[in-house]
């Protein structure tokens, strides 16, 4: 796992690439690594797709406006951010932590912080709640740049 970890920690632009088998285990291996990622609220409000098929690494060439890594690459891995996720993964890490022996008031505590996920997340009508959360961090940090936070559905 080191060697591949390098390997992709070293990787810069290649345009085209020679495109060799990973094996099941390795694969396996590099998504965990991934899945494993912090997001905020402990969602992780995206799912990842192992694209394998020549006819589906073709269609991601094409939605990547032709940029041909998209199709040679050895390991093609699609993050598509799904926002509705939040309610799923916060059941399912109560689920964990019931399952690990942690405390009732510990358990309570993450139910507690997982609500205000929910408000993190939604949008409302026409992202109204949305523009209004994002309207409320500049008003906070005037100066910081905000950037793409989970605010709006794009």
């Amino acid at each position: 796992m080191t060697t591949n970890l390098e390997a992709v920690l070293r990787r810069r632009a290649i345009r085209v690439s020679d495109t060799a088998e990973v094996p099941a285990e390795e694969r396996e291996q590099m998504l965990r690594a991934a899945v494993a990622a912090p997001s905020s609220f402990n969602s992780q409000p995206y799912r990842l797709f192992w694209i394998e098929s020549p006819e589906k690494r073709e269609r991601a060439e094409e939605l990547c406006r032709g940029q041909s890594p998209a199709r040679t690459a050895s390991a093609l891995v699609v993050a598509v951010a799904d926002l509705g996720l939040w309610e799923t993964t916060s059941a399912s890490q109560v689920e964990w932590m019931k399952e690990t022996g942690f405390s009732e008031e510990k358990i309570r505590a993450y139910e507690k912080k997982a609500k205000l996920a929910k408000w993190f997340y939604v949008q409302w009508w026409f992202n109204i709640l949305g523009a209004a959360k994002r309207a409320i961090l500049k008003a906070l940090h005037p100066w910081k740049i905000i950037g793409m936070a989970s605010i709006s559905k794009q």
